[in-house]
């Protein structure tokens, strides 16, 4: 249910950001994007409202992020306290944000540009699991194709421009990582399985 309702509130985002740009023109973040839309829809009182979710929306956020990444490192650097990761966490975040939002996307984006393809991949082979009763090399096969082009399409956001992958079916979408993702994880799927048969013929000799 709370993907469900998440795919309607994200889906009606892209339809007011997709039709804003014939009545406003292109900007440089969607939160420019949504204070044109509603500032045109409410007049004043809208803009104050939106600066009322966004706070909600965001204190929600950075409190949920804060505390799971301060017990992490907590966790993962005894030495350090949780309360002063949530210290160091807090004050970074405070300096991190007053640089605006636009220059934090150029920094951001390239980086989830990387990682979201691997982390989508790794959470629908684990869906799948069954299917391919749990083959490792699937996993490991299917993160390298897809690492390899998510990775070179991150750089490609900081300058470093690789035309090798232009071909690929959906990377003008950003979705150029799917077709190798499956290769992977058939390529995986077929050395894994030969791989066990090799090892079962052994130990039939042993």
């Amino acid at each position: 249910m709370a993907g469900l309702f998440l795919a309607i509130i994200y889906g009606m985002l892209a339809y007011l950001g997709a039709v804003s740009q014939t009545r406003f023109g292109a900007t440089e973040n969607g939160a420019q994007t949504l204070t044109n839309v509603v500032f045109y829809l409410f007049g004043q009182k809208g803009s104050v409202l939106l600066g009322v979710i966004f706070s909600l929306a965001c204190l929600t956020t950075s409190v949920g992020l804060l505390t799971s990444c301060s017990q992490y490192f907590a966790k993962l650097m005894p030495k350090v306290s949780y309360r002063a990761w949530i210290t160091i966490l807090s004050v970074s975040s405070m300096i991190f944000a007053n640089v605006g939002l636009t220059q934090i996307l150029k920094i951001s984006v390239p980086a989830l540009t990387a990682i979201y393809p691997m982390a989508i991949v790794l959470m629908v082979l684990a869906l799948l699991n069954n299917l391919f009763k749990g083959n490792s090399y699937v996993y490991l096969f299917t993160m390298i194709c897809t690492s390899f082009v998510s990775i070179l399409e991150a750089l490609g956001q900081f300058g470093l421009k690789i035309s090798i992958f232009n071909s690929l079916p959906f990377y003008s979408k950003g979705l150029g990582w799917i077709i190798p993702a499956a290769v992977g994880a058939i390529a995986g799927l077929i050395y894994g399985n030969l791989r066990n048969k090799g090892f079962e013929k052994e130990e039939k000799y042993l």
